[in-house]
């Protein structure tokens, strides 16, 4: 282990004694070398052995590795904007779009499709969307799913990596 991948900790009440070998100072393994956080993460100690992530806003989780799920609704006539430029990169995921009367809530919950639901909501967005950094997609999808009901256009969208 070299000096950069330890945190020296120094005993301000008098020596530790471990194993009968008597310590004024120990070294401790930095949790965060080497890095753990990916994605551009960067790496915060919260004690010897614990540390915290911040990931910016295309990923979370422990170590930064889950994509962030970002969520846009349109109801007719408007038209459902997906943007990547801030995080960053692409739309490269499309986990969830329904066209209808989809069930929606906030954005970290599960949604579904409703009674009325356009059948290839799904490849209509890819379609649209996949790979570019923004996109629009308008409602109207047609065929109609249910004549005289309005309807809105729910999407979920991932955002990563360099455009092509």
């Amino acid at each position: 282990m070299n000096a950069a991948s330890k945190i020296i900790a120094c005993v301000d009440e008098g020596p530790i004694v471990v194993n009968g070998n008597t310590l004024i100072s120990a070294e401790i393994p930095d949790p965060c070398d080497p890095n753990p956080c990916q994605n551009g993460g960067t790496c915060t100690p919260t004690s010897f052995t614990t540390y915290e992530c911040d990931c910016g806003p295309a990923f979370e989780g422990q170590d930064c590795t889950d994509l962030t799920e970002f969520c846009v609704e349109a109801t007719e006539p408007d038209s459902a904007v997906l943007n990547c430029t801030d995080p960053g990169g692409c739309i490269n995921t499309i986990p969830f779009a329904s066209y209808g009367t989809p069930i929606t809530g906030l954005c970290n919950e599960t949604w579904f499709d409703g009674a009325c639901s356009y059948t290839n909501t799904t490849g209509v967005v890819e379609t649209a969307c996949l790979g570019n950094p923004t996109c629009s997609v308008p409602t109207g999808l047609s065929p109609d799913p249910c004549i005289g009901t309005v309807k809105t256009l729910a999407i979920k969208y991932t955002c990563g990596g360099p455009c092509p």
